[in-house]
């Protein structure tokens, strides 16, 4: 068996709130939606996306005017943004503040959702001020569900910090297709087992701190070859080969309580191939929620990627929710899918106690969410933290060929890239060598080592013949290609990885590691027994 660890329980009473309490939210709910104005019932079936970086304030004039339940926070928050988790703190409380304002007038007293895409990994909207968790294929390598929980409760806690209730993670797609160029180190893996103990894991850690997880891409992303922002990607497998291998972990996630999903834009040809997964009754309603005993919110992914464009943003509003959506995330076009909602609730398309029995839920998720105390900001990546972060990206770092203990370089070694394209890590990884007692040199004639950095979406292409060791920073997958006599995987670009990987280089500490994905002619690990 893949894992020969033993998976310590979950303790699933101090991470989830009793049944009890759920209800009670929901009928708080339900009371309230019934007497709510109908734009404001309409307000809370949308989730517009708010740069984190430019126009700050144009979220006072959207709450007012669409009385959206919140928003979904973009861009790309780096070291380049001045004191950036006070500059986030700042921006979540004043959206808050309108947020709750909108709310009472509406009826009710409760924050609005505040969303991020943050996975860590390459899916990671802040990079600076946080803890760095690592990606969800590194933690898998770790081989340790509890290590995994305890992470993402400390990334929550971040997270909740800086202002979020809401985070559009894990993926709890199984990689199974190697040319997948979305999901990749996204997810844990391409055991069905093994993700969906991961993904327990990961809610359990987010949802104990008040952050709502979410399961995507639901039906599974990860057997695909295309990328489903850009066009519909094809799911040819069998209902047979659903439920044994795409289905468990979003199953399981929904069982152990994970309070919101995520509907992708695919063509599962199995169970419906006549409209995208987000557009399909079948899909969203007969199979998450009537099979799968899902009774949370349910999101569509982005209305703006190309799948969801082929109808005007109206009516591809109404078309999702009667599919069995809850919110709308990232409408196009505000004005026209409010139009579209209320234009089809007045026709009878659309009942309004359809929408109402969708607003419960979305004002439930909001009033269980405010019930949570938010962290000061001297929470943010405590000490404690970054040293659990960065030991997590040391045992994840996985040799596939090679020796199992160093050095694993001779003197003098030249580090590098192709291109301009990981020159950051490049150099970071010298500096670490260097400190480590290597010398670097760089003089490529002079090298006794050469050590290639390859990463996401980089090709044959990108790899050194000459290399005596490659590194792979994102999946494993292209070191199949590489003659390099030793092959290193740490599925992962940012700084703690990098340095973990130098760090086993130099012998100053083994590869524990185990690929969570299998690797064409090659073991999931050289060192360790699995």
């Amino acid at each position: 068996m893949f894992y020969s660890i033993f998976f310590l329980s979950l303790l699933h009473v101090n991470c989830f709130e009793s049944s009890f309490e759920e209800i009670d939210y929901l009928r708080r709910a339900q009371r309230i939606a019934r007497e709510m104005p109908i734009d404001d019932l309409i307000g809370q079936l949308l989730m517009p996306v708010h740069s984190m970086l430019n126009k700050p304030e144009t979220f006072q004039e959207t709450f007012r005017k669409y009385r959206v339940c919140g928003f979904i926070l973009d861009g790309s928050v780096t070291d380049k943004v001045k004191n950036a988790p006070e500059y986030l703190r700042d921006l979540t409380d004043r959206m808050k503040k309108v947020g709750r304002e909108v709310a009472r007038e509406a009826g009710f007293d409760a924050d609005p959702l505040l969303s991020v895409d943050q996975e860590f990994g390459v899916v990671a909207r802040v990079r600076t001020g946080l803890m760095g968790l690592p990606s969800a294929m590194a933690l898998a390598a770790v081989r340790n569900y509890d290590y995994v929980q305890r992470g993402w409760k400390y990334a929550a806690e971040d997270l909740a910090a800086l202002g979020f209730n809401m985070d559009f993670a894990p993926s709890a797609d199984v990689q199974t297709n190697y040319k997948n160029p979305v999901i990749g180190s996204r997810s844990f893996g391409d055991l069905p087992t093994n993700v969906t103990n991961n993904v327990i894991a990961s809610i359990s850690g987010m949802q104990s701190m008040g952050i709502a997880a979410t399961v995507k891409h639901f039906p599974g992303h990860g057997n695909t070859s295309t990328d489903s922002h850009k066009s519909l990607p094809l799911l040819q497998q069998s209902i047979e080969e659903l439920q044994k291998t795409d289905l468990p972990p979003f199953k399981r996630g929904i069982a152990e309580g994970t309070w919101t999903a995520m509907v992708g834009h695919l063509n599962v040809t199995a169970i419906d191939d006549s409209v995208p997964s987000s557009f399909s009754s079948k899909i969203v309603t007969d199979l998450l929620k009537k099979q799968l005993h899902f009774n949370g919110v349910v999101f569509t992914d982005s209305m703006a990627m190309e799948p969801a464009l082929q109808w005007d943003a109206g009516e591809a509003a109404v078309r999702a929710l009667l599919a069995g959506n809850d919110v709308l995330l990232m409408p196009p076009d505000l004005e026209k899918a409010t139009k579209g909602i209320k234009e089809a609730i007045e026709s009878g398309r659309l009942s309004k106690n359809l929408v109402t029995e969708k607003a419960s839920k979305i004002i439930s998720l909001r009033l269980r969410l405010s019930s949570y105390k938010q962290p000061d900001l001297s929470k943010l990546n405590t000490q404690e933290k970054k040293s659990f972060a960065k030991w997590l990206q040391k045992r994840a770092v996985t040799v596939l060929r090679g020796r199992c203990s160093g050095p694993l370089v001779t003197n003098p070694v030249f580090v590098s890239c192709s291109g301009n394209s990981y020159t950051t890590q490049v150099q970071l990884m010298k500096e670490r060598l260097s400190k480590n007692g290597i010398r670097v040199t760089d003089n490529r004639a002079e090298a006794k080592s050469i050590v290639r950095l390859v990463g996401y979406h980089q090709t044959k292409e990108d790899l050194d013949e000459q290399a005596s060791v490659t590194v792979a920073l994102d999946t494993p997958y292209i070191l199949s290609e590489s003659n390099s006599p030793t092959l290193i995987a740490v599925y992962n670009s940012w700084d703690d990885a990098v340095l973990a990987v130098a760090d086993v280089l130099s012998g100053k500490e083994k590869a524990e590691g185990v690929s969570p994905v299998e690797v064409e002619g090659l073991p999931r690990s050289a060192c360790v027994r699995y």
